[in-house]
């Protein structure tokens, strides 16, 4: 028979009968209490040493990774987590000190000039430094869309060639994983696939999904960008096939839309802007590329929706007036709709919206094919529009 006695605060078990004598139940009760007794006396050294242990050490969002391009010509943010209460960040000849507020710290640099060469950006609070290299200073853009802006370049049977060649120092590419957010989110939920300098082991890797393909339109874009410029270039995709263009806009712009809409996983509104475009919205870019309307050809008030995209990003970002290019959907033979009439409402959109850009694409595609493999050439109109 057992029973149990309540001594210093914790429960021993003792033997009333059996095979556990007085004696021997009376030492392992003193013992408990011994040990309880230490670790009062001793608990504020024991949670110091805790805390230490488990301070958050100093983070970036995933965007912040080696091989990356800073946006030239503006200040540039630099932002994170730390457990610590000051975060110093350096990068070439600038240092910048700065407070740490419930866990979160943010520093601006200096406007830089462009930079062909890799320099470290290094981040450290007293805990300990966190170093990013070969860090280039150019132009940045984003580039968001459904299926055409996500089919790798692999897949574009015009940019074998070009695939081939694509070892260049100058080109740094990076796609951020796909995935969902009911909610606005400070990091893309799935991570990025990237930075990467350009090769062709690169470009069959980098893509939205891990060991897929880069975007062919993306990639086209920045090699003839950086072939006219000759400043480096760095591109960061966002896309996922079969999306209407609800499911990239805030809940901001969805409240001004004619008529109220609907949808589930990828097509849930604002379900791809809250992961995949939020996160990022804080990053310096020189501008966007936008590759979609597929599958909204049927929508009747879609340049509204498109000017209403434009101006909230442009609102995320700060900047009311950064450049926005659109793609003009190629021929193909949709079911019940005269794409005629879509395009009219793409064309619309920068003809009333300033520094709003369209590359036409009626001349070339497959209408049989609603994913033409023409992107070489799609990259290169985008590229000619940058002023």
């Amino acid at each position: 028979m057992e029973g149990k006695s309540r001594r210093g605060g914790e429960w021993c078990a003792w033997a009333t009968s059996g095979s556990r004598s007085f004696w021997e139940s009376w030492a392992v009760s003193e013992m408990v209490n011994q040990t309880t007794l230490f670790m009062f006396r001793f608990s504020p050294l024991l949670l110091i040493c805790l805390f230490s242990c488990c301070a958050q050490a100093v983070e970036l969002p995933s965007v912040f990774t080696d091989n990356m391009v800073l946006q030239r010509g503006q200040e540039v943010k630099v932002w994170g987590t730390s457990g610590s209460d000051k975060v110093k960040v350096q990068f070439g000849k600038q240092s910048v000190v700065t407070e740490v507020e419930d866990g979160k710290w943010q520093v601006e640099l200096k406007a830089m000039r462009a930079n062909k060469k890799g320099q470290d950006l290094v981040v450290q609070d007293r805990e300990e430094a966190v170093r990013i290299t070969n860090v280039l200073v150019g132009d940045v853009y984003f580039c968001a869309g459904q299926s055409n802006m996500e089919m790798p370049v692999t897949h574009s049977k015009d940019c074998e060639a070009l695939v081939k060649k694509s070892a260049n120092e100058q080109i740094r590419i990076c796609s951020s994983i796909q995935g969902l957010s009911p909610a606005p989110l400070d990091d893309f939920p799935k991570g990025l696939n990237g930075w990467r300098v350009a090769s062709p082991e690169a470009l069959a890797t980098t893509g939205v999904l891990k060991k897929r393909g880069f975007s062919g339109t993306a990639y086209s874009f920045a090699y003839h960008l950086n072939k006219k410029t000759g400043v480096p270039v760095g591109v960061i995709v966002s896309a996922w096939g079969g999306v209407s263009i609800h499911a990239f806009s805030d809940q901001k712009a969805i409240s001004q839309y004619a008529s109220p809409v609907r949808g589930t996983g990828k097509h849930a509104p604002s379900a791809l802007y809250n992961a995949l475009v939020h996160p990022v919205t804080r990053f310096n870019i020189a501008g966007w590329v936008w590759y979609q309307g597929e599958n909204d050809v049927k929508v009747s008030d879609y340049a509204e929706r498109q000017k209403l995209l434009v101006q909230s990003w442009r609102d995320a970002w700060g900047d009311a007036y950064k450049p926005f290019y659109m793609v003009q959907i190629c021929p193909f033979r949709y079911k019940g709709v005269e794409i005629e009439g879509f395009w009219k409402q793409q064309l619309a959109v920068p003809e009333q919206l300033d520094g709003v850009y369209i590359a036409r694409t009626e001349d070339i595609g497959n209408l049989k094919d609603i994913h033409p493999h023409n992107k070489l050439e799609v990259g290169k109109r985008l590229a000619d529009l940058v002023q």
